[in-house]
């Protein structure tokens, strides 16, 4: 899951919070409680329902901002669980943009928003790569944003920015399995190989 998303619990007894945030439909907290236990039980539709209930009723730009990123986040993983739905990762897009337009620097946020153009069918190569630079001048160590910018690169046939890009990565995470898993990847594209699966 990228940066920021919560944790999957055990099972949640969602009914309770459901009853409660269907009685006290005035209520920010019930409605973004619903949410909450919805989206981590995976039923994203119902989940994104509630979020928009609470957008509605956000008592401070914090939560405001909290609530467009928590948009973003269950259209993303609706779209990843459907595998290659298009139409739910520019849902996800439209609510990573309006957080960008509060918060232009949430590194995460924008990361987030070029693996929506990653995943699209077609993919849309091009603007996620936009997105990982733009994280990449803010934060040139972004972890999350080097990975993917390997990986889009990869996918672009462009061997020396990944090439470039995973040393950057190996130098900050050295430990991450994915790292090796690219670097293979890479040696076989310059060999005229085709990736791995």
């Amino acid at each position: 899951m990228p940066p920021g998303h919560p944790p999957l619990p055990a099972e949640i007894d969602i009914a309770p919070l459901l009853q409660h945030a269907k009685s006290n439909p005035k209520d920010f907290k019930a409605q973004f409680d619903a949410a909450e236990a919805l989206y981590q039980s995976g039923r994203f539709e119902e989940a994104a329902e509630y979020y928009k209930k609470a957008h509605g009723l956000a008592p401070n730009q914090e939560m405001t901002y909290t609530v467009i990123v928590s948009l973003g986040n269950v259209y993303f993983d609706a779209a990843h669980a459907a595998n290659d739905d298009t139409e739910r990762y520019k849902q996800a897009e439209e609510w990573y943009r309006k957080a960008l337009e509060i918060n232009p620097k949430d590194t995460n946020v924008r990361t987030d928003l070029g693996i929506t153009y990653f995943y699209r069918n077609p993919p849309e190569i091009d603007k996620a790569i936009a997105e990982y630079q733009k994280v990449l001048e803010l934060n040139p160590q972004h972890p999350q944003a080097l990975q993917n910018m390997t990986v889009a690169m990869l996918k672009k046939g462009d061997i020396k920015g990944a090439d470039e890009m995973i040393t950057r990565l190996s130098a900050i995470a050295p430990g991450n399995p994915v790292v090796a898993q690219l670097r293979e990847d890479i040696n076989r594209m310059k060999s005229g190989q085709p990736l791995s699966q």
